[in-house]
């Protein structure tokens, strides 16, 4: 039995036909529906005005749900009236959303507010001769050198990544902050070691007061904010509004995260510095250096943000490979923007853009897409340190594992070494639960079976970027034996070993937050199973005893 269509909206809200309850009927459902536009309003102009306070006080499921209540009014009426008149309203809405990205990009990535001259930093050649006037003056037992590649994984990675370095931090003193040369981070572990250097920019009386148990305790409670809820705030109200307007007109997603990350840092600290610039990081002393990979949408390559700069003559060859940021987009940045650069997850964040003329000149994405693990920077950083400097075997290092060659070489143009000796001492942190100890090993998962045509080539493409990382790291840890240095990895355990895997977004609760610190320090909700904890604290307490030894 057909159904004939509504002749009026009333019919189709079913509404009494006559008399004093007809208008108390209309009075009430319309009143409702204009408070549900009215509370859609509101909440826009809270997330367009303040998408940090609101998010966080909100929460990403909360407003997730309101959204979707205050739009019921509205996509009710507009729903109604297409299939009255007969017009194609998703279509016509797609249409629109795809005719205005050609003009509506809102996602250009942000300023500096007190930006520094890119092309000013000092060059790793130079920084390198600065840290071996401090590190290695004299023909002597050989210095550790450190490098640290910290791996991407959203807030978990973040938060390893801070509990690590804080934890060995505040195990060695001033050692690690002193023999640290650089950080090469990735997506969340580009956000925790820019919160850790961050931290360590802090002038020392503020440091003393904002962070009287230490540095994890400090780099954990700027980590714990909840940075979903704003980024969640901006998306649904403005940024996705945005869409349907040619032209750009409200802040993008993006730049409520990163006032999100400045905003837990401000609080924590009473200090500004993730606004701050990165170029002038530098000064006073050029490391340690932070080395942020991002992916270049337009050819797919890595484009690093560093607070040093490639230089010309050998120094380029060694870093041929790798695309200055800076120097590419042609401006200086903030912390949290570069970091946010490193961390742009498809759909949470947005690609960020750039300009050159008044014409878009490329878009970045996170850089987890290329290499999650960071170990292409820190293998052209280690390369060329070894090259510029006198690197020795360590301290009781084993004999060599691998043959050397096999590994991949570098330029062979050399700068004139000068100083003391040194050895790498390589720290990789992990996030992923899954990955096995072996990093050079190759994990075997169940073959796919249902739809397996469909779905082999999806699967290709979401293991290949994490087997790629693997690959680049496993390359690292070799290099490392090559050199008769020391490698350390920071892993979080197997999940066959593991009831909770902490999540990958941008909120933490206490019971994941704990979880995480257990994986180094013991004592999780749940349980840690005794290898992984050794595992971590074993390495914790052998760097920490490297680096303060005295050569």
């Amino acid at each position: 039995m057909s159904v004939p269509p509504y002749a009026t909206l009333r019919d189709a809200l079913q509404m009494p036909t006559r008399g004093t309850a007809v208008r108390d009927a209309i009075h009430l459902r319309w009143l409702f529906c204009l408070a549900l536009v009215a509370t859609w309003l509101l909440m826009f102009a809270l997330a367009l005005a303040a998408p940090v306070a609101f998010g966080a006080l909100a929460g990403a499921m909360i407003l997730l749900f309101l959204w979707g209540a205050t739009w019921l009014a509205v996509g009710s009426a507009l729903s109604y009236f297409a299939d009255r008149w007969g017009f194609p309203l998703l279509t016509a809405l797609a249409l629109l959303a795809l005719a205005s990205s050609c003009t509506n990009d809102n996602h250009e990535i942000r300023r500096a507010p007190e930006p520094a001259d890119p092309a000013a930093r000092p060059t790793v050649g130079a920084a390198l001769d600065a840290w071996r006037k401090v590190n290695a003056p004299a023909p002597d037992a050989p210095a550790p050198f450190v490098i640290v590649a910290t791996a991407g994984g959203g807030i978990r990675a973040a938060y390893w990544t801070g509990t690590v370095l804080g934890a060995l931090h505040d195990t060695a003193g001033q050692a690690l902050q002193q023999r640290l040369f650089a950080m090469s981070g990735v997506s969340g572990g580009s956000v925790g070691a820019t919160i850790y250097r961050a931290l360590l920019a802090l002038p020392p009386e503020r440091y003393a007061s904002a962070c009287p148990k230490g540095m994890m305790d400090c780099a954990q409670r700027v980590l714990s904010h909840d940075f979903l809820g704003p980024v969640s705030a901006a998306l649904l109200y403005p940024d996705l509004t945005q869409r349907f307007v040619p032209v750009p007109l409200f802040p993008d997603r993006g730049a409520a995260l990163e006032r999100g990350f400045e905003t837990a840092f401000r609080r924590t600290t009473g200090a500004d510095l993730l606004q701050s610039s990165l170029a002038a990081l530098a000064a006073p002393r050029p490391w340690p250096a932070l080395f942020l990979n991002a992916t270049w949408v337009d050819n797919g390559r890595r484009m690093v943000a560093s607070s040093l700069r490639y230089g010309g003559g050998p120094e380029e060859a060694f870093f041929a490979r790798a695309n200055d940021q800076l120097a590419r987009l042609g401006r200086d940045l903030r912390l949290s923007t570069a970091a946010h650069n490193s961390a742009r997850f498809p759909l949470v964040s947005p690609p960020g853009m750039w300009k050159r003329d008044g014409a878009i000149a490329g878009r970045l994405q996170d850089g987890g897409l290329f290499e999650n693990y960071g170990a292409e920077t820190a293998l052209e950083l280690l390369a060329f340190a070894c090259a510029t400097l006198v690197c020795a075997p360590a301290p009781d290092a084993a004999p060599a594992i691998v043959d050397a060659s096999a590994m991949p070489k570098g330029p062979t143009a050399m700068v004139s070494a000068r100083g003391g000796p040194v050895y790498p001492l390589v720290i990789l942190i992990s996030s992923d639960p899954g990955l096995p100890e072996e990093l050079a090993g190759s994990p075997v998962h169940a073959p796919i079976e249902f739809a397996y045509e469909a779905r082999s080539t999806l699967r290709s493409y979401e293991r290949v970027r994490a087997g790629r990382g693997q690959e680049a790291a496993a390359r690292l840890q070799a290099w490392t034996a090559e050199q008769r240095g020391k490698f350390f990895h920071f892993r979080m355990c197997d999940p066959q070993e593991q009831d909770l895997q902490p999540p990958l977004g941008w909120a933490l609760s206490s019971a994941a937050r704990a979880r995480i610190a257990s994986f180094l320090l013991g004592g999780g909700a749940d349980g840690v199973t005794p290898s992984c904890h050794d595992w971590n604290a074993r390495s914790l307490a052998e760097v920490a005893r490297l680096l303060a030894a005295k050569p």
